[in-house]
């Protein structure tokens, strides 16, 4: 699970960093305010690839991950870091 909470006050399209769940079948959930999407994952050597249903592209980010903290970076070099949790704590 990433998010819950961002680390460093990080916001994702000007909204504070919604949690989101990645399961081992490739299925990817994010929560904002009570609403749920639900999408699809995949991760290609540093690359995880996410396509949600109510989204009209792609969205690609080089990952890195040291310890229980990941940093999605997009075609910028911008980053946003994520603390990991274990398991699914949001129910998603």
């Amino acid at each position: 699970m990433l998010g819950a909470p961002c680390i460093m006050n990080a916001t994702w399209r000007g909204e504070p960093c919604p949690p989101e769940y990645y399961a081992t079948d490739g299925t990817a959930k994010s929560m904002l305010g009570n609403d749920i999407s639900t999408g699809t994952w995949a991760l290609v050597g540093e690359v995880i690839c996410f396509k949600y249903a109510d989204e009209p592209e792609t969205e690609c980010y080089k990952l890195e991950v040291i310890g229980d903290n990941a940093t999605m970076y997009d075609e910028k070099g911008s980053g946003t870091r994520y603390q990991i949790l274990k398991g699914n704590p949001k129910g998603l």
